[in-house]
This record gives structure tokens, C-alpha cells and sequence, in this order.
């Protein structure tokens, strides 16, 4: 998988700042997909310090889950827990999977809790400062990239 530069949130200068997704429109089509699911959003949370993601808690067809988006690529996950340092990430509801395709990349468990290679960080484009932040965290998944809480 390719990570991009600044996916992490991280960046070495303000000439290197990644872009940022739209997290009214996030919310947006959270709120689209659980009614035509008759289902409901619980909570809305945008990104804060120092997540780098949204994410919606959503009840859809008897069952709570979460959906994160990336603050600057659109890449989503689903997850069953979303802590501080702690995600559990599952695979995409089927019920809910259509509604978010067309506008996301969603992510799958096998590709967020994927290891990552050895080469990862020389073969990626992620920035130096974004290198030395999952080497300093010990970061060795896909998803632990994307989805973080770092410090």
C-alpha cells in the first residue's frame, strides 16, 4: 500500500503541509448513510490532539460502530473500540460498505493490520518528520499509520 506524504498528520514545513478533507461533508454522509439504513449517529467527533482522523459512532441494523476518516487523505476504517492508542479495527458492515465506496477508499482489516515491510518508510513518500514519528512510536501496521494518536 502507498502511504503519501502527510497522511500521518506530521510534516517538516509549512511548504510541505498535506491537505485536509472535509469533515462537514464526512459528517454529511454519515448522517445519509445511517437513515437510509434506519439507523442513527451517536457522536461526531472531529479530529483533536493528537488524533489525526474523525470519526462518527453509528448504530446501524442493531449494531455500534465506528467510522474514521484520515484529516487528510480519504482513506476510512471501520473499528468496534477507538481509543487513545487503541483502535480495533473490523471489517466494513455490509450494510454500510456501498454508502461510503463511492466517496472513500475503505480500508479492509487485512490491509490495516497488515505489518509493515521492512522497506516501508524508504519506499513510501512519507516526510522525514513523519519517518522518524513511526520509528520513534514503534508503529508497525498500515492502519497504526493512518489512524494514529501520537504524541
Amino acid at each position: 500500500m502507498e502511504l503519501p506524504n502527510g497522511i500521518t498528520g506530521y510534516f517538516d514545513s509549512l511548504k510541505n503541509c498535506p491537505p485536509e478533507m472535509n469533515g462537514t461533508e464526512f459528517k454529511k454522509i454519515c448522517n445519509c448513510a445511517v437513515l437510509r439504513k434506519r439507523g442513527r449517529m451517536i457522536d461526531f467527533i472531529p479530529p483533536y490532539y493528537p488524533a489525526n482522523f474523525y470519526y462518527a459512532f453509528l448504530e446501524v441494523g442493531g449494531e455500534a460502530v465506528y467510522v474514521l476518516m484520515n484529516r487528510h487523505y480519504p482513506f476510512l476504517a471501520f473499528a468496534s473500540q477507538v481509543e487513545l492508542g487503541c483502535i480495533e479495527f473490523k471489517n466494513p458492515p455490509l450494510l454500510l460498505i456501498e454508502e461510503f465506496e463511492p466517496y472513500y477508499f475503505v480500508l479492509t482489516t487485512d490491509i490495516l493490520n497488515s505489518p509493515l515491510p521492512a522497506n516501508a518508510l524508504e519506499n513510501s513518500d512519507l516526510n522525514i518528520a513523519e519517518k522518524k514519528a513511526v520509528e520513534k512510536h514503534s508503529v508497525s501496521t498500515y492502519g497504526g499509520v493512518i489512524f494514529n494518536c501520537w504524541d
